[in-house]
């Protein structure tokens, strides 16, 4: 038997070596290219998510404030109607409580004017009235703003 002392090369070494590191390099450039192709198809998914998610939540938000404006004309109706009870409890103290009539009457056309300017506004803009009236009094505002923070269904379940 003919051996060689090891770390000695022969050609048919050498050549079985190189086309080994061959077909390595050739296996490693296809997984590379697998790699590079498999992130492009994620991200690809990725941002066709994010548009997907992205519309779902206008769709949502579109739809909640056609709900609110609704709610809002619905609202705006029944404090005209109670403008209008305010206005027959006045016309009936007329006549044996003209004084106290006539306060009744002012705050039946306040709370009118009230429906009214409901009736007139986007539920964006009075969500804006809102928040620049209680920034000019924190007062009225904070206290039902917190009531109806402590007793919302959110707040019970973050609390079991």
């Amino acid at each position: 038997m003919n051996q060689q002392p090891s770390g000695t090369n022969t050609p048919a070494s050498e050549s079985a070596r190189s086309n080994l590191s061959g077909s390595e390099q050739g296996v490693r450039a296809k997984a590379g290219e697998a790699v590079s192709k498999l992130a492009d198809v994620a991200q690809q998914a990725g941002s066709q998510a994010k548009q997907a998610a992205s519309s779902l939540a206008a769709d949502a938000n579109e739809r909640a404030k056609g709900f609110f404006t609704q709610q809002v004309a619905s609202g705006a109706d029944l404090v005209g109607d109670v403008a209008d009870s305010v206005h027959s409890a006045a016309d009936s103290l007329d006549r044996s409580a003209p004084q106290l009539a006539h306060f009744v009457r002012s705050a039946a056309e306040r709370v009118e004017e009230f429906s009214e300017d409901m009736r007139g506004k986007s539920v964006d803009e009075l969500m804006r009235t809102a928040s620049n009236f209680t920034r000019r009094q924190p007062g009225p505002g904070v206290r039902p703003g917190l009531a109806c923070r402590l007793r919302s269904p959110a707040r019970a379940q973050e609390q079991s």
